[in-house]
C-alpha cells in the first residue's frame, strides 16, 4: 500500500525554513535603522536633545531586535551542525563550508551590534554625533547588510539544494 501521507520534514529543513524568515525581517530592520539614522542626522542639525535622545532610543531598540535575530540564527547554525555531526548518514550535502561561513558572518554581526549598543547605551552628544560616530555607525551598518547578503544568498543556494534532495 503506498502512504499518501507526505513524511514529515526532517529538523534540518524546519531550521533553515525558519532562518530564511528571520533573513527577511533582519532586513526589514535594516531598512528601519537606515530611516532613523537619516532622521537622527536631521535632528543633529536642528540641535534638538530631546529628539536625538528619542531617535537614540528607537535604533538601540532596533539593534537590540537585529541582535536577537543574529544570535537565534547562531543557535540555529550550532544546531544544525549537531544534528549533521548525529547524522552524518543523512546528510547527502557537503555543507561544512557553508555553515562555517555563515556562523563566522553572524559572529561578526553580533560583534558589531555589540559595539553599536555600546555606544549607543552611552548616549553620545550631538557633537560627537556630528563629528565621526555617525559615519562610524554608516560603516558599520554596511558590513551588516554585506552579512546579511551573503547568508540570504547562501541559504537561497542551500535551500534550493534542500528541496532537491527532499524530491529524491
Amino acid at each position: 500500500m503506498i502512504s499518501l501521507l507526505k513524511r514529515p520534514k526532517p529538523k534540518i529543513f524546519e531550521i533553515e525554513h525558519s532562518d530564511i524568515a528571520l533573513n527577511s525581517q533582519m532586513f526589514d530592520l535594516i531598512s528601519k535603522i537606515e530611516s532613523n539614522l537619516s532622521k537622527l542626522a536631521i535632528v543633529l542639525k536642528e540641535n534638538d536633545v530631546a529628539a536625538k535622545n528619542a531617535k537614540l532610543a528607537e535604533l538601540e531598540n532596533s539593534f537590540l531586535s537585529l541582535k536577537s535575530k543574529v544570535d537565534t540564527l547562531l543557535l540555529d547554525v550550532r544546531k544544525i551542525m549537531s544534528i549533521e555531526i548525529q547524522n552524518k548518514d543523512f546528510i547527502l550535502v557537503n555543507d561544512d563550508a557553508y555553515l562555517g561561513d555563515k556562523q563566522e558572518r553572524l559572529d561578526k554581526m553580533s560583534n558589531i551590534l555589540d559595539e553599536l549598543l555600546e555606544l549607543f547605551n552611552q548616549r553620545p552628544a550631538a557633537s560627537e554625533l556630528k563629528a565621526d560616530i555617525l559615519q562610524s555607525i554608516y560603516q558599520r551598518i554596511n558590513v551588516l547588510i554585506d552579512s546579511i547578503n551573503n547568508i540570504v544568498n547562501d541559504d537561497k543556494s542551500l535551500e534550493d539544494t534542500f528541496s532537491k534532495i527532499e524530491l529524491l
